[in-house]
């Protein structure tokens, strides 16, 4: 009897690169997607490695069979694909060569942010200019001012400033030239600005009437029109007897018959925010000087009301209250928000009063709703705002 064996030899496996298209091109820092087929006619594949050159990337031991080349330099790549079956035999895909190019330069963005278009000052002017300049793909190397064609001055670092002394009266138009590290340049938008002689500014009494009883949070921007251009604003506050939060200044919460003045630093526009100066909550009669060059006018001052933002200057005094030294005098609830509400309570939780407010500040005349005075004793106050915050504290009646 014959046996007969059939002996076949192993079949290799058959691979090629679907991914990348042979001559694509990426760039820096590039980022790669190599995906593959691969198949054997008389077995399985276990892997396929993917190589650049002689150098292993990578592995996939499942289809489909991919590898994510990240992070690649600029330079010109061969890659191919080397698939195994479960016998062992390997097959080499046909190469594909791809292109990674260094991206390039990005130029600067900049910007002058001060002065604004349209700005005015006075002659002979001293005129401070800001830039901000940056580079997404490098630094910035300098900036330089210019007025017209003509260089001002130059900065090597943020941040980017340069003030022109001594500015004749004119109209001037002012750029700003960023240089990043590679040489690209960029020019700014320009800014136009006058230069006036004082006898040409015709300044006027400021008008504050429209803001006369006005009231105000201390983080509010207090502000009116005025018709010239490129002055500078004083603001002055003074505390109105019975509402100063001051012992002889704005700073420190006291009694309440102080009187207190501030003057605001001077602005550049017509308007001024209160916190800025540390103002407190309270009434105050408010005026502004302007002025340029050997001029100033002054308005007729006005009265207004500064509110607390929030409850954090919420002061109660007299505490304790006594007969023998307050009894000409109410309780008072000071640096109130708008839209306050205060209840006063016993220790026991009893309400006997509640105040409303828009503030900055109320009395209370120790006097339930009901119109009777209350005990000695202690008290406990409630205080919540327009947005639900609370305050609470205690307060004593000595009688």
């Amino acid at each position: 009897m014959n046996i007969g064996v059939d002996a076949r030899a192993n079949q290799p496996p058959t691979v090629n690169l679907t991914g990348p298209a042979n001559g694509a091109t990426f760039t820096v820092p590039g980022s790669i997607a190599i995906t593959a087929n691969a198949t054997d006619s008389d077995g399985t594949i276990t892997k396929v490695d993917f190589f650049q050159g002689s150098t292993l990337l990578g592995t996939d031991t499942t289809s489909p069979y991919t590898f994510n080349w990240t992070l690649v330099p600029a330079g010109i790549y061969s890659l191919t694909a080397r698939a195994t079956d479960n016998q062992g035999a390997t097959t080499i895909s046909a190469g594909v060569s791809v292109t990674v190019n260094t991206p390039p330069n990005q130029p600067p963005v900049v910007s002058i942010t001060n002065p604004t278009n349209g700005t005015s000052f006075a002659a002979p002017g001293n005129i401070p200019i800001n830039a901000t300049a940056t580079d997404l793909d490098g630094t910035i190397a300098k900036v330089d001012f210019f007025q017209g064609n003509t260089l001002l001055g130059t900065d090597l670092a943020a941040p980017y400033s340069f003030t022109w002394t001594n500015a004749p009266a004119g109209t001037y138009v002012l750029t700003a030239q960023a240089t990043d590290d590679k040489g690209a340049v960029t020019t700014s938008n320009p800014i136009s600005i006058q230069v006036q002689t004082a006898s040409t500014t015709g300044l006027t009494v400021p008008d504050l009437s429209a803001l006369n009883g006005k009231t105000y949070s201390l983080t509010d921007e207090i502000s009116f029109t005025y018709p010239v251009s490129g002055v500078t604003f004083a603001w002055e506050f003074t505390a109105v007897n019975g509402n100063a939060n001051g012992n002889g200044s704005l700073g420190r919460a006291a009694r309440p018959y102080n009187v207190a003045s501030i003057s605001a630093p001077t602005t550049a526009a017509p308007r001024f925010t209160p916190q800025s100066a540390n103002l407190l909550p309270g009434t105050y009669q408010m005026t502004v000087t302007v002025s340029l060059g050997s001029q100033s006018q002054t308005a007729a001052p006005v009265t207004i009301n500064l509110v607390s933002a929030d409850l954090s200057t919420v002061k109660v005094y007299p505490n304790p209250w006594r007969s023998d030294k307050h009894a000409d005098k109410s309780v008072t609830f000071a640096g109130l928000p708008f839209g306050t509400t205060i209840k006063i309570f016993t220790v026991s939780g009893h309400e006997l009063k509640e105040l409303h407010t828009d503030g900055p500040s109320i009395l209370w005349d120790l006097k339930t709703e009901s119109g009777d005075k209350v005990a000695s004793g202690l008290y406990i106050y409630l205080v919540t705002d327009s947005q639900g915050n609370k305050v609470r504290g205690k307060l004593a009646v000595i009688k």
